[in-house]
């Protein structure tokens, strides 16, 4: 299968890790994203004069495969150790269990950039049928461009692949339904909110809630992003998965609202201007084992991604090296 051309759905971390790793084994890999850049959920944004990571906070490297993404030179001059814990609601400073928390120097999203580098990529192109055709896939854009390939890897969350598949009669097993219908998200709304002078956010820069609708603050500029104006600082809030849920039909700015008015301890009454965003796949719980989904084929296919993998930046991971792993031993 080495001249195989494969497609691989999703530039997430996952998605680009895989391709790398299967354009470096001798594979031709084609790498398809709805969005306007890479990364997914590691997201960054240019807001306030500064740049704000509206998406993953940071990510831990708990085991190898993290461990080795991090020793690869294209990551580890982009990364440093933000802290080793948190502030929480109720404690006034942070606690230090030991394992580093790593975060991006001018963002998260410069992470996935610098592994997209040598990646031939195409963006902004939503894929809305996916159907088996003998033995080959057949994928065709919204906007009416067509793809081929002999194999395809689905890094999308998991209900994305779900309705793609269908929609296209891929006939898949009662296994393959059940494991792809029973990966839930958590959604959340992402707020980003420039205030004048100084937060009250403790360093270094992050607070995790255990309870009430906020789940996580964290100061961008304590976190050391770039910014424009050292007398402003700028916040990310991000809701727990109920008030996403009660909220989500609701217009963003009364959102907004709710989310400022229960941060007001940390952010206080200088805020400047915000913005939202929805995420309505923010957080994945499920943990599978092998960390992925082999469909039955001809032809082959293959549903990875954070879904698998236990949700987190870490998970994404481990599930890209479990398909990469498990498709070069069904070679041999």
């Amino acid at each position: 299968m080495h001249n195989s051309n494969v497609i691989i759905l999703g530039a997430g971390i996952c998605g680009l890790i895989l391709a790398k790793k299967l354009q470096n084994h001798g594979f031709k890999v084609k790498v398809l994203d709805k969005g306007r850049g890479v990364g997914g959920r590691m997201a960054t944004r240019r807001f306030g004069g500064g740049r704000v990571d509206h998406g993953a906070q940071f990510f831990t490297a708990r085991g190898d495969n993290m461990r080795a993404v991090l020793s690869d030179p294209a990551v580890k001059d982009v990364v440093r150790v933000w802290s080793k814990g948190f502030a929480t609601s109720t404690a006034g400073e942070a606690f230090e269990d030991g394992h580093p928390r790593y975060m991006a120097l001018n963002g998260m999203s410069s992470i996935p950039k610098a592994l997209a580098k040598g990646l031939d990529i195409q963006t902004s192109v939503k894929i809305d049928l996916t159907e088996r055709k003998d033995s080959s896939w057949a994928l065709k854009s919204a906007e009416g461009e067509f793809f081929n390939a002999d194999l395809l890897i689905m890094t999308c969350p998991a209900e994305q692949a779900l309705r793609l598949l269908h929609h296209g009669e891929v006939q898949l097993n009662s296994n393959e339904e059940k494991i792809l219908k029973n990966i839930n998200y958590h959604p959340s709304i992402a707020l980003m909110v420039k205030i004048s002078g100084e937060s009250k956010i403790p360093k270094p820069g992050g607070i995790r809630f255990d309870s009430g609708p906020i789940s996580w603050i964290a100061d961008n500029t304590q976190k050391g992003l770039p910014t424009q104006n050292p007398d402003e600082s700028l916040i990310t809030i991000h809701s727990d998965p109920l008030f996403a849920e009660e909220n989500w039909e609701e217009d963003l700015s009364i959102a907004a609202q709710k989310l400022l008015e229960e941060a007001k301890a940390w952010v206080g009454d200088s805020v400047v201007e915000w913005q939202p965003h929805r995420w309505r796949y923010s957080l994945s719980l499920q943990k599978m084992e092998p960390g992925f989904l082999k469909l039955s084929g001809p032809p082959i296919g293959y549903i990875a991604g954070d879904g698998f993998g236990g949700g987190k930046i870490e998970g994404a991971v481990n599930s890209a090296f479990a398909t990469f792993q498990a498709l070069i031993e069904s070679e041999s």
